[in-house]
């Protein structure tokens, strides 16, 4: 008799209860089924693309697929530490370099030379200038005023 493996998303899929969002009901579920440690191991093995963050179990699951989409195309790398940062807010700076890459690609915004901003607070040796530059010269970003970008800033609509 062979034994049937039980995943987590044939659980969520199966198990539907009125007003319980399926989350809740699948973790009850594989946790009265003892399966919560196969449910850690799911989460574990997240497919990210042959990119491992240090921090993966800290991204929402409706999220990862996103995740692993935009770190395949090279388009996310993650932190120097190996982590993620799913908690961390979005910055001016990594925005812009999340936008060159993903119009140009990782090859050619890597390669890319221009560093002049017209910034006061991105220098040329800023590591994300050539980004800066780049998505300035295209129109995608602006100023915060009194010539300053603001890299550290949080992104905003």
């Amino acid at each position: 008799m062979s034994a049937k493996v039980i995943n987590k998303s044939e659980v969520k899929k199966s198990m539907k209860i009125p007003g319980l969002p399926g989350n809740l009901v699948a973790a009850m579920t594989m946790k009265i089924a003892g399966l919560d440690k196969l449910n850690e191991l799911y989460d574990r093995l997240a497919d990210f693309k042959g990119v491992e963050f240090a921090d993966k179990l800290l991204i929402k699951d409706e999220y990862k697929k996103a995740v692993g989409e935009m770190a395949e195309k090279g388009i996310i790398g993650g932190f120097p530490d190996g982590s993620f940062g799913p908690t961390k807010t979005l910055t001016r700076a990594q925005a812009a370099k999340i936008l060159c890459v993903m119009l140009e690609g990782t090859e050619k915004a890597d390669a890319l030379t221009k560093t002049e901003t017209g910034f006061s607070d991105v220098p040329a040796s800023h590591w994300a200038a050539k980004y800066v530059a780049y998505c300035v010269d295209k129109g995608i970003v602006a100023g915060v005023g009194d010539g300053k970008f603001d890299p550290d800033g949080q992104l905003s609509s």
